[in-house]
C-alpha cells in the first residue's frame, strides 16, 4: 500500500469526481425549467471558478489589458506622428 504524497488528495480527487458527476451530469436537468436553469447556472459558477483557480482567465484577461494597451500606445504616436509632420497653419 502506497501512501498519498499530499495528504487528503485521494479524498479531494473524490469530491472533485463527485462535484463533476453532479454539475455535467443530465440528472438536474431531467427535472425541468428549474433543473434546467439550476444545471446551467452550476456549469457556468463552476467554469469561472475553475479558470480563475487553474490562471487561463487571469492569463487572459492581462492579455487583453496589454493588447489595449499597445494599440493606444501605437494609435498615439501615429496620430502624435501625423500632426507632427503636417502642423496646423
Amino acid at each position: 500500500m502506497s501512501a498519498s504524497p499530499v495528504a487528503g488528495t485521494g479524498m479531494a480527487n473524490g469530491l472533485v469526481e463527485q462535484l463533476n458527476r453532479i454539475v455535467w451530469d443530465d440528472e438536474i436537468e431531467r427535472r425541468g425549467l428549474p433543473g434546467r436553469i439550476v444545471s446551467t447556472t452550476m456549469r457556468y459558477l463552476y467554469a469561472v471558478l475553475r479558470d480563475l483557480m487553474t490562471g487561463p482567465l487571469n492569463q487572459r484577461a492581462m492579455s487583453l489589458v496589454y493588447t489595449t494597451l499597445f494599440r493606444s500606445a501605437t494609435a498615439r504616436f501615429f496620430r502624435f506622428a501625423a500632426t507632427s509632420a503636417y502642423p496646423a497653419q
